[in-house]
């Protein structure tokens, strides 16, 4: 009980002094309830020890209640007493603050919006206003340094975003802290992986619309378009130190017999082509047909042109054949 009265003489001496006019540390009249006007005197002995103290005689009032203080202007209207406190402020013996709870369950607690200006600093962490002129709002690690060029998010005063991160470091995106895309130093995007070219895709991709590629450019194992696909040439990688068990194509003839070439409309656009059918290639030249990611058949087109070529040379060495047996038909003739 001593400690609560030290305590109530101490809030309510410090509010009275605030006002001007009042000597500090002192309260003035009884005991049950302490008042002082404007420049009133002051006695070296008062003390106060009631349960409410009240300051009318500004615009504005301060209340000590109990063991809370409170701050309260004339437009709460009539007068207050130890039941009509206002909620405003509480501190706990334990050194926690409520602003609009009488409950703080953490060293701040609002209860409320907030409004601050200028840069805030938690931990690490420093939020607010960060570089650039004081006018781009955003977060930063402060281990790194007040440097404008170390934030971390940012939107500047034109309404843009930027995310950044430290000299040599990448932009990761995750899920679950799983990486599943980053942007390195360099600008190289990379989606499931890390990236070695400015899109570098570790995974089946797909275009709905169009893809240009410069002059220069390398795909995949597999590109898959249900569409044209128009380009100045295409080429195949075809190098002898690329391959091994290298062997000659043989039946050359046999295969291309087999093969029934058609002509035909795709019905997706009505468009005329001409082909071959990809069940039937695969009866008879499997390695040319691949099932694609929808579960349709493509053929490699150009998988057929070494059983062509093949073809084209045995059925050479046959005319040839028979050209030297006419030959010497002939010259058996002409005897």
């Amino acid at each position: 009980m001593k400690s609560k009265t030290l305590l109530n003489t101490f809030i309510a001496a410090t509010f009275l002094a605030a006002l001007g006019g009042v000597t500090e540390g002192y309260a003035q009249n009884s005991s049950a309830l302490a008042t002082s006007g404007m420049g009133g005197g002051a006695s070296s002995t008062a003390r106060l020890t009631a349960q409410m103290a009240q300051v009318k005689d500004r615009a504005d009032a301060v209340e000590a209640c109990g063991n809370k203080a409170k701050v309260y202007g004339p437009s709460f209207g009539g007068a207050k007493d130890g039941d009509d406190c206002i909620t405003g402020i509480h501190l706990t013996t334990t050194g926690d603050v409520g602003i609009g709870t009488a409950g703080p369950s953490a060293k701040l607690d609002v209860v409320g919006a907030i409004e601050a200006s200028g840069t805030s600093y938690i931990g690490g962490l420093r939020m607010g206003v960060v570089g650039h002129g004081g006018t781009w709002p955003g977060l930063a690690n402060d281990a790194l340094g007040d440097s404008a060029g170390e934030y971390a998010i940012i939107q500047n005063s034109s309404g843009q975003t930027l995310l950044n991160s430290a000299a040599g470091q990448y932009l990761g995106f995750r899920i679950g802290n799983n990486q599943l895309m980053m942007l390195d130093d360099s600008g190289n995007l990379g989606i499931g992986g890390t990236p070695s070219y400015k899109l570098h895709v570790n995974g089946t991709g797909r275009v709905n619309s169009s893809l240009s590629v410069g002059s220069t450019g390398t795909f995949g194992s597999n590109v898959t378009s249900s569409g044209n696909m128009t380009a100045n040439a295409f080429f195949y990688s075809s190098d002898r130190t690329l391959k091994k068990n290298i062997e000659p194509v043989t039946g050359g003839i046999d295969l291309v017999s087999k093969l029934e070439p058609v002509y035909f409309d795709w019905k997706a656009n009505d468009e005329a082509s001409i082909g071959f059918i990809a069940q039937e290639v695969r009866e008879v030249a499997p390695a040319a047909v691949q099932e694609t990611p929808n579960g349709t058949l493509a053929v490699d087109y150009g998988k057929l042109v070494a059983p062509l070529v093949a073809a084209v040379n045995e059925q050479q060495k046959q005319i040839d054949a028979l050209k030297a047996e006419v030959k010497n038909l002939r010259s058996k003739l002409d005897k």
